[in-house]
């Protein structure tokens, strides 16, 4: 009998035009998907430079500090085995760390016809989103979306972790503007 481990990600509704851009064309509530490791460090794709701890954290996908990001907060835990755990942890630091951001998914968003030349998959380039999608089924986590799926927004990965039972919580609100 395997063991069992958590999975957890960060799935968060930022302030700001673009992050209004992918809630509202990406159909969702949520603007990001980070992944949380064991020391507490978040991993994910941002398309900007992220000030924290005292230094500049670099956009595409990269781990930056446990306290970096300051905007609404919902953590997701699935539960996974052993093996599960590992191949994602793996696919995470050996496949998608250091890949640059990529600016065409999100112009997807907006203009579906882009979205059918793409393929989430082809990794030269992620969103946050798909870098998830792609290490959960890499790792056996979640199904092969068989059908043609050309993005996968922050809302649709919301989904996928709610159809494998995710427990999930909101445990930073968005603060009211001052």
């Amino acid at each position: 009998m395997s063991h069992r481990r958590s999975l957890t990600f960060g799935l968060r509704r930022a302030r700001g035009f673009f992050s209004w851009l992918i809630r509202w064309f990406g159909a969702g509530d949520f603007s990001h998907v980070d992944m949380r490791d064991e020391q507490g460090w978040w991993w994910g794709a941002r398309f900007g430079e992220i000030f924290a701890d005292g230094k500049w954290w670099p956009r595409g996908f990269h781990r930056r500090p446990p306290d970096y990001c300051k905007d609404e907060l919902w953590l997701f835990t699935i539960q996974v085995t052993e093996e599960e755990y590992h191949r994602f942890w793996d696919v995470v630091r050996h496949e998608l760390e250091g890949l640059p951001y990529d600016w065409m998914a999100i112009l997807a968003f907006a203009f579906p016809r882009l979205a059918m030349r793409r393929d989430w998959r082809k990794l030269k380039q992620t969103i946050c989103s798909e870098a998830a999608t792609y290490a959960c089924e890499k790792a056996g986590i979640f199904e092969r979306l068989y059908k043609r799926v050309a993005k996968v927004t922050p809302g649709d990965f919301a989904i996928m972790l709610c159809a494998r039972k995710a427990i999930y919580a909101l445990v930073r609100p968005l603060k009211a503007a001052a």
